[in-house]
């Protein structure tokens, strides 16, 4: 009653996708200086000049991310495997880009050594789209590249989306819509709902945040 032709999968993942390609994006588009210590070891870099940053709609940016992600697997697959399985791979961490940040020095995107990792397929914090523009740069990914996941996590207050409970039902119904028929598959969204903190703000009660 056993499938004998079982297939079989080896996972491996990404962290800190995001300023990877700001960085690769930085080398290319900016003019990156390497600082190299006594023993000639990278240690940081002087970027000089603007470029474009994944997670603000911007093809330039979203080009590089999608090579990025492609070569990986690629690269992955070129090594033999456990019981010959399958390599996939994911872009979903949630708390241990902390811990590889905390390992990672500094580089090329401004991102300073010890400084966390971007969670996940998040853009980095230097990026200044919004969620629309991040969801875009998301969806250009292939997903067939990452069968185990490409996770963004992030907010959204109910005012933004609409003054009213069904604007804001609709609205953001639209928004996950376009998304997902954009190729995305997967979206963390926390609700941010202030509006109690804010009416006491604005009555002069004292608010503990």
């Amino acid at each position: 009653m056993i499938d004998t032709d079982v297939r079989r999968t080896f996972a491996t993942g990404i962290a800190g996708f995001s300023h990877v390609v700001d960085s690769l994006s930085a080398i290319r588009y900016a003019k990156v200086k390497v600082i190299r210590d006594e023993y000639g070891i990278a240690r940081k870099f002087e970027t000089e000049g603007d470029f474009p940053r994944y997670g603000n709609d911007d093809d330039r940016a979203d080009e590089i991310a999608v090579w990025l992600l492609k070569t990986f697997l690629h690269k992955v697959k070129k090594y033999h495997t456990y019981r010959n399985s399958e390599a996939t791979t994911s872009i979903l961490t949630i708390t241990s880009n902390v811990v590889y940040g905390k390992a990672t020095g500094s580089l090329p995107d401004g991102r300073k050594a010890g400084e966390p990792l971007s969670p996940g397929a998040n853009p980095s914090n230097k990026a200044k789209g919004g969620w629309l523009q991040n969801l875009n740069s998301l969806s250009s990914l292939d997903f067939g590249y990452a069968a185990d996941g490409i996770s963004l996590t992030t907010q959204v207050s109910p005012r933004a989306l609409g003054k009213t409970h069904d604007e804001q039902v609709d609205n953001l119904v639209t928004i996950l819509d376009g998304y997902f028929e954009n190729g995305g598959q997967h979206v963390n969204l926390n609700v941010m709902d202030l509006s109690d903190v804010y009416e006491k703000i604005m009555s002069g009660e004292d608010v503990i945040v």
